[in-house]
């Protein structure tokens, strides 16, 4: 079968220009997930593939297809640690993305190849990190799904023994010391989960205490929402409750922390702007985090200075989703374990419309 395929191949090609094309966007977390588990939705996704391709094409045109998708199926990497993965594949080419971000599940026959389509189809679904202050503890949670499930506690060391001549300021200052102690404590913790977690921060407590942990992290946080309020013996119920409110405009909870993330790469100096030296970091697996603007169009035919050119995948080919060369600094991006995130035009204008932040 394989051998009277290839011989027809080319006559294919020519008549269908390209078509059939095929994309498949799909959890895939060998990790977390069985691979009988991975196995069965693979099998359910190519048979309803398979039908839908033999209902609309022709027996030659549908078997080629059905015989490209099932040898790359049957290649695919279950000892990866990503996430998810993205199939595209038509008669003249084929590619697996394997992911670090969670996607929703899409399978298209004859939809246009779109890198940009992972960035859209990434799942939305409000996750972040809370953190309770109080003089007696720090409690850090992770917010997902409507719930909160606790990460970390860290409290303060108690008290150390003084002179029965103390004076009053003396304690004071004895407090204020170990306070100060304490909150560097919280604050050097929440640098480790934050690593750990790569989430938007809310920080809760009453507004003098939030203050002085302010002037500790000095701004080393991507908190996007400090809530003033006494939270010393709240329940969990209750730190959601307060929460709840924060976060029902999530996609301004997320530019807020874009940028956020991007006022402390810019400090660190951990990021690069511009199309020229993004796509030098891009294309030496540098880089986490692609930001750019949702409409700028970075034309391929403009002269750079650089031989930016799409030479990634070879051969080129009209049927493959590059369009130019921001969508190859995308799957370079994706490629590499990093994230893409789309901004209003104009947000990166000081930097080139486009940056690439390094990991903390």
């Amino acid at each position: 079968m394989k051998t009277v395929l290839q011989s027809s191949a080319d006559n294919i090609v020519a008549d269908m220009h390209y078509h059939p094309l095929i994309s498949i966007q799909m959890s895939f977390d060998p990790k977390m997930v069985l691979k009988s588990k991975l196995v069965e939705k693979l099998n359910t996704i190519e048979c309803r593939v398979e039908q839908q391709l033999l209902d609309k094409y022709n027996g030659d045109t549908a078997m080629l297809m059905i015989d490209k998708l099932r040898t790359l199926i049957a290649g695919l990497n279950y000892n990866t640690h990503k996430k998810s993965i993205a199939i595209y594949l038509s008669p003249v080419f084929e590619k697996v993305l394997y992911l670090e971000i969670d996607v929703q599940e899409k399978v298209t026959i004859d939809g246009a190849f779109d890198i940009r389509e992972l960035v859209h189809q990434k799942k939305k679904e409000p996750s972040f990190l809370v953190m309770l202050l109080t003089n007696k503890e720090s409690r850090i949670y992770r917010g997902n799904n409507g719930s909160l499930i606790r990460i970390v506690t860290t409290t303060p060391k108690p008290l150390p023994s003084y002179n029965k001549n103390a004076t009053a300021a003396d304690l004071e200052d004895v407090k204020q010391s170990m306070l100060d102690h304490f909150l560097q404590h919280a604050h050097n913790a929440l640098g480790i989960i934050l690593k750990a977690y790569p989430l938007p921060l809310f920080i809760l407590g009453n507004e003098e205490l939030l203050n002085q942990f302010k002037t500790v992290s000095r701004g080393g946080h991507p908190v996007v929402g400090y809530i003033y309020e006494e939270v010393a013996d709240a329940t969990v119920q209750e730190i959601q409750k307060k929460i709840t409110g924060h976060i029902a405009d999530w996609k301004s909870i997320q530019g807020k922390y874009i940028a956020c993330r991007l006022e402390k790469a810019a400090r660190d100096g951990r990021f690069v702007a511009g199309i020229k030296n993004v796509w030098k970091n891009a294309i030496h697996h540098k880089g986490s985090l692609l930001l750019v603007e949702k409409s700028y169009p970075y034309p391929n035919q403009q002269d750079t200075g650089e031989e930016i050119l799409l030479h990634i995948m070879e051969p080129y080919h009209p049927s493959s989703y590059i369009k130019n060369t921001v969508d190859e600094i995308i799957e370079k991006v994706f490629e590499n374990g990093g994230d893409v995130e789309f901004v209003e035009d104009n947000f990166l204008a000081a930097y080139g419309h486009i940056v690439l932040m390094q990991a903390d």
